[in-house]
């Protein structure tokens, strides 16, 4: 629970990141065998980082209400802005792109394995490390434009250690 209030009060995406945590969690315990006590868990703390939010997002909310009616000072982002702060946050062209293939492949290969813990890692991961991008896109588009591609750089820790998983998952034989 310190863990998700800590990234919900220091970082301007920390919630979106929450969100993303949270929803892979929900995904992994509807497909597991194991819920009841998972999720009790899980809810508790989710709940807990919830509440301790609270303060700071109702100072959010009248900020951005006074943003809705004097004006975003963020454009609206394209396609193109989400597609250039993946390149951005994967390292560019020469880095992403192979780190793209590589959890490809990572994920091709693991897929079939029952209960592999490895895949379930993998979820949280790709949704921390993608999932903010996804979300504050289709927000912007859909409500007021919060897509700003800095703030996507708490999104790299997930990438890095998604990318020695993927390496090391490819290197092993089991």
């Amino acid at each position: 629970a310190l863990s998700n209030i800590a990234l919900l009060y220091a970082h301007p995406y920390g919630f979106l990141t929450w969100l993303c945590l949270g929803a892979a969690l929900l995904a992994l315990l509807i497909v597991s065998a194991e819920t009841r006590r998972a999720f009790r868990l899980i809810a508790g703390v989710q709940i807990l980082s919830a509440l301790a939010f609270l303060p700071w997002a109702l100072i959010l909310t009248g900020v951005a209400d006074r943003l809705g009616t004097g004006g975003v000072w963020i454009p609206r982002p394209s396609v193109w802005d989400a597609l250039f702060a993946l390149k951005s946050i994967l390292g560019g062209y020469l880095l992403g792109l192979p780190l793209l293939v590589l959890l490809l492949l990572a994920v091709i290969r693991r897929a079939h394995l029952p209960g592999d813990h490895h895949r379930r890692v993998a979820t949280i991961l790709i949704a921390v490390a993608f999932g903010p991008l996804l979300l504050g896109f289709v927000i912007s588009q859909v409500t007021t434009p919060v897509f700003i591609s800095r703030y996507l750089s708490g999104s790299a820790p997930a990438l890095i250690v998604l990318a020695a998983w993927a390496a090391a998952s490819l290197a092993t034989t089991t």
